[in-house]
């Protein structure tokens, strides 16, 4: 087996290998989650206020509708730059070799 060294190619003999990295992509969606969830209560809380404001007309319908608007819109926003930041992250883990029964 070759691996790609700062010096160039290095052989490396396959009984050595004890433990690899495994690449698990990024973590996009996870912060993408965790950035919308939070804007969308926002969001859904807002557009209620506005929708539902007497002072300007509003209505129960119109403070539902504002607020399925804001939980939308806030958790859009959000979840695209907070997956965004994530796609800059790579997500790696370790893993061991299973040694046969027997093997030493």
């Amino acid at each position: 087996m070759f691996v790609s060294t700062e010096s160039g190619p290095r052989a490396i003999a396959v009984a050595n290998v004890d433990s690899v990295w495994i690449y698990r992509g990024t973590a996009a969606p996870i912060l993408g989650l965790i950035a919308a969830l939070p804007c969308a209560v926002f969001g859904g809380a807002v557009g209620g206020f506005v929708g539902g404001d007497p002072d300007s007309q509003g209505s129960s319908g119109k403070a539902a509708l504002f607020s399925i608007i804001g939980i939308l819109a806030g958790g859009a926003v959000c979840g695209s730059v907070g997956a965004g930041v994530g796609s800059l992250i790579e997500r790696w883990r370790l893993e061991y070799v299973r040694l046969a029964p027997g093997a030493t």
